[in-house]
């Protein structure tokens, strides 16, 4: 039985939850403002698109359907986490 929309997300937000992938206050607490990441603007990644290096200028927040994103320097919106690494 199908029941919309609402639902699909919010079933996919508590998988993202119990599959052990960041929350927002989760990597908050180990990653402050200002982290070195690696941002691919495409991901998973294809060639002819490289990676970026630059740093986060927020804190990550969880938008509506349970995705957790954040501000990184030189991209406008909100990137997804599975789109940046922390860099060493």
């Amino acid at each position: 039985m199908y029941v919309g929309k609402s639902m699909d997300r919010k079933r996919n937000a508590r998988r993202l939850q119990l599959s052990g992938a960041h929350t927002a206050v989760s990597w908050n607490a180990d990653h402050p403002v200002g982290t070195a990441v690696r941002y691919w603007p495409i991901y998973p990644p294809i060639e002819g698109v490289p990676p970026r290096d630059t740093t986060t200028r927020s804190e990550a927040w969880t938008l509506g359907d349970g995705s957790v994103v954040v501000l990184v320097e030189g991209v406008s919106g909100g990137v997804h986490l599975s789109h940046v690494e922390v860099l060493p």
